[in-house]
């Protein structure tokens, strides 16, 4: 006969094990209803915030006028000071602060000042050094504009998927070899690729013919609606870059500086995809420029977007100076969602006066979570499942415990 104490515990272990596995079913469903189909690219343009470069301005004598009117442009374009450009600026006098920590990050070695220093965001890492220049009116415009920037932020406002940048190698036919499987293997891509299913359009019309999403009849999702009238299509653009453009330095130094250990590979095309808001991923360099290797990239791009947090997703954002909201202003049948703020930005005085902003307390700043409504409410579920689990796990402890 088996005892009392046994019994209990033999039959709490059956509920532990029934109880688990409907949690586990359970969270699996809400995983699957909670899904999001908007495809990446789409994800990224309206919902990525893009993170912010860090700009250093040294001098050690002062500025004169005409350096001074250079270095409030430059204060301007920044996101502390209700400018538009994903940039973060510093104005350091090198004679009045020399302990700075900043100071430690910057390569003054035999450079003449007053000088402009760019850095990738803190959330790249340790900070990381892109370009260089004197303060002139010609880096000045260079820091946030250039040619191809500008090309990329036009082909995304029409629903360009992504923009391809072919760093040329400056041997043309390999760059010319490189550039033709782009083109076929993109527009292959074009014409076989289909948009995830249920999106849903500002119109209420939802990809894969869905029944018509409304509030009321319960097919309403708010993180598969689209938050602007930008057209929703797959469509792919190549453009080349010359080795030796100087409009393109800055696009340029970011590029080379993506991952590691590109510089040493400027003997070969490197192939680029821009996409979202200039989410740049690493890049295909040479004979990695194949089929195979684009097709799994361009379908990434065109798939649901399964990782909605962009710091969990690869890539890091190009420098564009660019009023997003204005672009992406269309019609939208749900409420405009409120973003959290990037790290590293300071908060607007409203004074009016230019803002400063550290490169050493940007880089000490932990990245802002970026997860959105849905994510939330997933990662609620999870907790309140661990709850309940971890109250079952205690109860079968007290039942083991019983004499």
């Amino acid at each position: 006969m088996v005892s009392e104490p046994i019994k209990l515990v033999v039959e709490a272990r059956l509920c532990v094990k029934r109880l688990a596995l409907l949690c586990l079913v359970w969270l699996g469903a809400c995983e699957l209803a909670g899904g999001c189909n908007v495809p990446v690219f789409r994800f990224a343009l309206e919902r990525w915030v893009s993170d912010n470069y860090a700009l250093v301005v040294a001098h050690d004598k002062g500025l004169t006028p005409a350096q001074r009117e250079l270095a409030d442009r430059l204060l301007g374009k920044s996101t502390e000071n209700g400018g538009k450009a994903n940039l973060s600026v510093q104005v350091l006098d090198l004679a009045a602060t020399p302990a700075d920590p900043t100071v430690k990050y910057l390569p003054l070695k035999d450079v003449a000042l007053p000088a402009v220093f760019l850095f990738f965001p803190s959330s790249f890492g340790e900070p990381t050094l892109i370009w260089q220049a004197a303060l002139t009116a010609e880096s000045v415009v260079k820091i946030t504009g250039s040619p191809l920037r500008d090309e990329f932020v036009a082909q995304a406002a029409t629903g360009t998927t992504a923009i391809w940048i072919l760093l040329e190698s400056g041997q043309p036919v390999e760059d010319a070899a490189a550039e033709q499987v782009l083109r076929e293997s993109l527009a292959a891509v074009q014409q076989e690729a289909e948009l995830p299913a249920g999106v849903v359009h500002p119109s209420g019309a939802v990809t894969g013919g869905s029944t018509p999403a409304t509030a009321d009849n319960g097919y309403f999702d708010p993180e598969n609606q689209l938050d602007s009238g930008i057209p929703l299509r797959i469509g792919f653009e190549v453009v080349r870059m010359s080795a030796g453009d100087p409009r393109e330095d800055v696009l340029r130094g970011i590029l080379l500086k993506v991952v590691p250990g590109l510089l040493e590979k400027r003997d070969r095309p490197l192939a680029f995809p821009l996409f979202g808001r200039g989410r740049i991923l690493a890049p295909l360099a040479g004979n990695e420029i194949r089929h195979e290797s684009i097709t799994a990239i361009a379908r990434y791009l065109c798939g649901p977007c399964a990782c909605q947090v962009k710091a969990q997703n690869p890539g890091v954002d190009a420098l564009l100076d660019v009023d997003w909201d204005a672009k992406l202003a269309g019609v939208s049948a749900i409420a405009p969602r409120t973003l959290p703020p990037l790290s590293g930005t300071a908060a607007i005085t409203g004074t009016g006066k230019p803002v400063t902003q550290s490169l050493a307390a940007s880089a000490a700043a932990q990245p802002a979570a970026t997860g959105l409504p849905g994510s939330a409410l997933r990662n609620g579920l999870w907790a309140s499942a661990t709850v309940v689990l971890l109250v079952i796990a205690a109860t079968f402890g007290i039942l083991r415990l019983r004499p």
